[in-house]
């Protein structure tokens, strides 16, 4: 997936063509579903869409926001758009859902705030409770396409994970799994966000908390 996907008008000088974005979308998964076809694959097959982005810096993670750091005035903005994503898999023909993994706001804020300095504390306090509003529209727009639910902070294992990208053995999968994912340091709340800011913080952790239930209320069986 490239940049289409994470469009805005603000990073596009008003230029940004939505019908562009779904239409190129919809090209690579078409050409996707035809090398499949070519290979005659019997199995139901799962392409991962998301991916890191690299040298060409063309892929992107499907982060909440995403490129956020090339232009900080539009970082905001710039956020996967399951609607476009949708629309161009239709187009195509091909079967697309999601996972939503989530991690909890106050590791995320030590990550990017304190460690790598991408934002102030107040800023990221505020970017991340209007991202977690977005990820949960998002999911309510599209509960039929939601697969699994993944905290990322709790260190487990999402079996419904294992499921969806083909693995038959749990054990093997975990072994793997372990090899990939390494959890978040898990901070306090008065470790990272002072006092002061404790009353917007609590509005951050109420938009995460109604991410998660809502989630897990709704996740395939």
């Amino acid at each position: 997936l490239d940049r289409s996907l994470f469009g805005s008008s603000c990073s596009h000088e008003g230029k940004w063509n939505g019908t562009a974005a779904i239409e190129a979308t919809a090209r690579k998964l078409k050409e996707l579903s035809n090398k499949l076809q070519q290979r005659n694959v019997a199995t139901i097959t799962t392409i991962p869409l998301n991916g890191f982005p690299g040298t060409n810096k063309i892929s992107g993670m499907m982060s909440y926001p995403n490129f956020s750091t090339a232009n900080p005035k539009c970082g905001p903005l710039k956020f996967p758009s399951l609607h476009i994503l949708y629309e161009a898999c239709n187009q195509a023909g091909v079967t697309c859902q999601h996972i939503v993994q989530f991690r909890d706001p106050v590791s995320s804020i030590r990550s990017t705030a304190l460690k790598r300095k991408f934002h102030t504390v107040p800023f990221a306090i505020n970017l991340y409770a209007a991202m977690s509003e977005v990820v949960l529209g998002q999911m309510m727009s599209f509960p039929d396409q939601l697969l699994a639910c993944w905290n990322y902070s709790d260190g487990s294992i999402p079996e419904r994970l294992q499921k969806v990208l083909g693995w038959t053995d749990p054990s093997a999968f975990a072994k793997d799994f372990a090899t990939l994912y390494k959890p978040s340091h898990v901070s306090k709340d008065d470790d990272i966000v002072p006092p002061h800011l404790h009353t917007l913080m609590a509005q951050s952790l109420r938009v995460f908390n109604n991410v998660k239930r809502h989630c897990y209320s709704v996740e395939r069986k």
